[in-house]
């Protein structure tokens, strides 16, 4: 409890903190306490939070100092929120659940696949006897995709919400306070709330950039993609999930076209990562020109090749940042790279 002139104060407790702190001298007065305190204040160990900002705006005002990040600033940035990452147990879970439920439907879609064979050649009671067990295993079946969905729904949307989370303590993040609706021309699109919510995600004045560089429309096609010169953002999925992640994708190739310096730092890290490789089919299911430099990228989409005016690294990239971290922690450089664009960025 403290009296008139008490000359003690509260502070907060941090244990790494408390072995450098400085006793207060016997002898002196009110006058050059108060002066002290101040400057201890003022100096006093940050928490957390506050340690992690400060670096994250420490290396932004160096790089704004030296005229723009570089990759060694991004790089740099990307180690610090990679170690706050990968504190997140949870990612690695939820990316167990769905590969758990996927594993159960196949299995029973693979029982289905047998039993239909032996149902072609039997006949009276055995046929009954395995259209029985093939109506058991299908209804089996449609528990585990079911089950297999929502997991991956939990994963996509919760794993995006946990790297926002962290985020924002280090900037603004999200949407909030602009009209989404009204840039996405007010449409009445089914995807349009899968864009929405993965603007929301994203930083706030990355959101606020693609907001000024006009409206867009949202579309449905079997294939995602985005359209600078149409101004038209196209989302596929058979799920929730799955159109929220081609929506984060997509959103990355606006950004690359909205935000200054995405684009520069893009063709700089693809430069490096590809010199010396030669361009190559995609292969099935690609037009024939669709051509990558294959690297040792976690998927070779992401080398694929726009002549520099586009690429695939920052649509890939934070699509897997944001709903498969753990995935993308396995290519550390790329990992590092991507989680310090969307820091400093």
């Amino acid at each position: 409890p403290m009296h008139p002139w008490c000359r003690s104060t509260t502070v907060e407790h941090d244990p790494e903190a408390a072995a450098d702190g400085e006793p207060m001298p016997d002898d002196m007065d009110f006058e050059d306490w108060e002066e002290w305190q101040e400057n201890t204040l003022t100096n006093a160990p940050k928490n957390g939070i506050e340690k992690l900002k400060g670096k994250i705006n420490g290396i932004k005002k160096r790089a704004a100092d030296n005229g723009g990040a570089t990759e060694v600033d991004i790089k740099e940035a990307g180690k610090i929120m990679r170690a706050e990452i990968e504190k997140n147990q949870k990612f690695a879970a939820r990316a167990a659940a769905v590969t758990e439920n996927l594993k159960q439907a196949e299995i029973f879609a693979k029982r289905c696949n047998d039993l239909n064979a032996k149902m072609t050649k039997a006949l009276g009671n055995e046929f009954d006897e395995l259209h029985k067990e093939w109506d058991e295993t299908y209804s089996k079946y449609k528990k585990a995709i079911e089950e297999y969905r929502k997991a991956l729904e939990v994963r996509y949307y919760e794993n995006a919400n946990d790297i926002k989370a962290i985020y924002s303590d280090v900037r603004i993040m999200g949407s909030d306070g602009f009209d989404i609706a009204a840039h996405l021309n007010k449409s009445k699109s089914k995807v349009r709330k899968n864009i929405e919510d993965a603007y929301n995600v994203y930083p706030r004045d990355w959101v606020e950039a693609s907001i000024k560089r006009g409206k867009l429309t949202p579309k449905i096609e079997k294939r995602g993609y985005y359209s600078d010169h149409k101004s038209v953002i196209a989302v596929s999925g058979d799920s929730e999930a799955k159109a929220f992640n081609v929506a984060i994708h997509e959103l990355g190739h606006r950004f690359e076209k909205a935000v200054p310096n995405i684009l520069t730092h893009e063709k700089d890290f693809y430069a490096r990562r590809t010199d010396g490789e030669a361009l190559v089919w995609l292969g099935k299911g690609y037009k024939g020109n669709e051509k990558t430099r294959r690297d040792q990228f976690l998927n070779p989409y992401m080398g694929k090749d726009y002549a520099g005016t586009a690429y695939e690294l920052v649509s890939m990239g934070f699509e897997m940042a944001y709903t498969r971290p753990e995935e993308l922690l396995q290519d550390e450089d790329m990992a590092e790279w991507i989680f310090g664009l969307l820091a400093i960025e």
